[in-house]
């Protein structure tokens, strides 16, 4: 961790993941959730800045996350704009498939207490189109209602209360990347360029 205005290293952590390690800070700057996988578990750690900049650990969380019963890897993180709670993708590793065109899950965990929020798991019949593992990339819409999942096939959306879904874009083709804009919403970086993309109804 380096604090930018003294341009020094305020602190240094291990025990993170060994196979992919994905950091991301929430709103408010001073927490921080990683999705660190490993011989193919997966597990969530979460830090704190303490008032002299140095990382502390808040918790870390391996117990009873959602799986997909194989080898999986996190690839994203994701916050809500208020913080409060954060998305992980998991999926399957690499050469490892699932039934029915499973992709991967997104779970949703608590932030302060490191309790599971929900999760759902993304196949075929969520998506309505074949497919099998893949990375996603994952953004909540700026007023915390959606959550857009970035896959192979388009954008799937999800209400980011329940996990529910409630629409798949399949018009922006293959996504790379989400991005959050305050005022014009969600921008994708797809196969074919940047789109900004439409909310789903409701």
């Amino acid at each position: 961790m380096i604090d930018l205005d003294r341009g020094e290293v305020v602190g240094e952590l291990d025990g993170f993941g060994d196979w992919s390690v994905e950091p991301r800070f929430a709103p408010d700057g001073r927490t921080l959730a990683v999705g660190n996988s490993m011989q193919g578990t997966w597990w969530l750690t979460v830090l704190e800045l303490g008032d002299d900049g140095n990382p502390q650990r808040r918790y870390d969380r391996e117990d009873g996350l959602p799986t997909g019963n194989g080898s999986e890897i996190v690839t994203d993180v994701a916050f809500t704009p208020d913080g409060h709670r954060f998305a992980t993708w998991v999926r399957p590793d690499y050469g490892c498939q699932g039934p029915n065109g499973y992709r991967g899950l997104v779970a949703t965990t608590w932030t302060q207490s490191g309790e599971a929020a929900w999760h759902l798991h993304v196949d075929d019949d969520v998506i309505g189109a074949p497919g099998q593992a893949v990375s996603a990339s994952l953004c909540f819409t700026p007023d915390g209602s959606w959550l857009a999942v970035g896959l192979d096939p388009g954008v799937l959306w999800l209400d980011a209360e329940t996990g529910r879904p409630a629409g798949h874009d399949r018009t922006a083709g293959t996504v790379n990347f989400l991005a959050a804009h305050p005022d014009l919403g969600l921008l994708a970086a797809t196969e074919h360029g940047l789109r900004l993309l439409d909310l789903p109804p409701g």
